[in-house]
């Protein structure tokens, strides 16, 4: 299990003193909450963490009797974390199945091992899983596709790796949830994400995302719509949580990541974070608050990709688009 980060190591207690829950006052505390002031045990953090999501998942009616549900899982902490959760939680949902999506993007030595793990862990829960690959969709794999964009002559055209990355593995998943009959397709986005996606946003001027930043997407024909389950949880009681239950999880980022600006505003968060404990939440509910008056003023035309047939904003859906730069599909 990899070290956690110092962030929640500080917030950990017990392994250096004796402090009892605040919950129960009979076990051993290891979690001090920053935001309610709280010590928890495992026990009442399990129970805590796994009751908030439990209240996102009902307060969204994000997963319904009858339905099969896609989990889109890489192997990291987030989505690994999510496989034991959700898949519990929905088998005590009526008729409710679960099919693991796994995408293979083909990045030698990094995502070998996430999928290794993700098996795993499918097996020992007994859980159904499929994994789709860039090379079987596409033909080709993210390591070619890294060589291929430094052919693009002009430089300015060249995206970064991890928008190809983002943009064909959502392509993917939803063709595997297509294949698979799924309903819905839960990822594992927590708040930190969705924050951080906000306030890049915001401060890009780019109003339009900040639309798709919403617990439950709409069903549209060709598009199977994704749920975040753990929305509302914070990443560092993730962390907490897959350490305390001993959850494997592939550690290690990607060789092709790219996130400086990103990181910016993750360490900006955090800090304040720590000189306003609770200030996380504040911002995804200003998210909510502005997102919810940008839908009555703003609404996206949906058009089909003239290449895949896709639903799309416009004429080329986005995954079209980056594989038509690369030469890997002609215009329409």
């Amino acid at each position: 299990m990899p070290l956690l980060s110092r962030a929640v190591r500080l917030s950990c207690w017990g392994f250096h003193m004796e402090v009892k829950c605040d919950k129960c006052g009979r076990n051993r505390a290891v979690y001090f909450q920053r935001y309610t002031g709280l010590r928890l045990c495992k026990g009442c953090f399990n129970k805590y963490f796994i009751g908030k999501v439990k209240k996102t998942v009902m307060k969204y009616r994000m997963i319904r009797s009858g339905e099969n549900i896609g989990l889109a899982v890489s192997g990291g902490k987030d989505s690994m974390v999510m496989l034991h959760v959700v898949s519990r939680m929905a088998s005590k949902i009526k008729d409710c199945s679960v099919t693991v999506l796994v995408v293979d993007e083909g990045i030698k030595g990094f995502r070998d091992e996430s999928i290794r793990l993700v098996v795993e862990a499918c097996r020992s829960l007994d859980l159904p899983y499929v994994i789709g690959s860039f090379r079987k969709f596409f033909g080709v794999t993210m390591d070619e596709i890294v060589e291929m964009r430094l052919k693009i002559s002009e430089r300015r055209l060249r995206r970064r790796p991890c928008t190809y990355c983002g943009v064909l593995r959502r392509k993917v998943l939803n063709e595997l949830a297509l294949d698979e009959e799924v309903d819905k397709i839960a990822v594992a986005s927590n708040l930190d994400d969705e924050i951080q996606a906000f306030l890049m946003n915001v401060t890009r001027g780019d109003y339009a995302r900040i639309l798709r930043l919403k617990p439950v997407h709409e069903h549209t024909e060709g598009f199977v719509p994704r749920i975040k389950p753990f929305r509302e949880c914070l990443e560092e009681e993730i962390a907490i949580f897959a350490f305390l239950n001993d959850i494997r999880y592939h550690y290690g980022d990607c060789p092709y990541l790219v996130e400086a600006y990103r990181r910016d505003i993750r360490n900006f968060l955090n800090y304040m974070d720590v000189k306003r404990p609770g200030i996380k939440f504040s911002i995804l509910s200003s998210l909510d608050k502005l997102r919810e008056m940008l839908e009555k003023i703003y609404v996206p035309a949906l058009r089909t990709c003239k290449i895949c047939g896709t639903p799309s904003s416009s004429e080329i859906c986005a995954a079209c688009k980056v594989l038509k730069e690369l030469g890997l599909v002609d215009s329409p």
